[in-house]
């Protein structure tokens, strides 16, 4: 799936501005079109989305997301699962020397599994990948 066909997907809004860590960035709020093509088993996923992302004022890079699905979805026609509710939070954070990485994430998922209701809720901190760099 190429960047190109996933952006003429949605309609973009500026939001704003705002800081990530420290640093200002332009927030940008993302709505489906309507009536969206659906020519294989990502599109759904890809069409049910919105949300908003921050991007770095000085790299351009994306220091933050939010998405959330706009309905619930079906997996493989329903046989497989549905996902009634889908909402993910990441925030990134760039070293001195540039690199960014993936400094936070949340998501939550409620759904069912074959016959299965699940309810989950991942988080993930990294705190340490300023050293992991310096040891490389």
């Amino acid at each position: 799936i190429s960047i190109t066909n996933i952006v003429t997907r949605f309609d973009f809004t500026l939001v704003g501005e705002d800081s990530v860590n420290g640093r200002r960035a332009c927030v940008i709020g993302f709505i489906p079109r309507k009536n969206l093509p659906v020519f294989n088993e990502h599109d759904p996923f890809i069409n049910g989305a919105t949300g908003k992302f921050w991007v770095d004022a000085e790299d351009y890079a994306i220091s933050k997301a939010e998405f959330q699905f706009t309905s619930p979805l079906d997996v493989a026609h329903g046989l497989v699962g549905q996902i009634d509710a889908f909402s993910c939070k990441i925030t990134r954070s760039r070293t001195p020397e540039g690199y960014w990485f993936v400094r936070r994430m949340d998501w939550h998922l409620d759904g069912r599994l074959i016959v299965v209701k699940r309810v989950i809720d991942y988080h993930e901190d990294r705190i340490h990948q300023q050293e992991e760099m310096e040891k490389k």
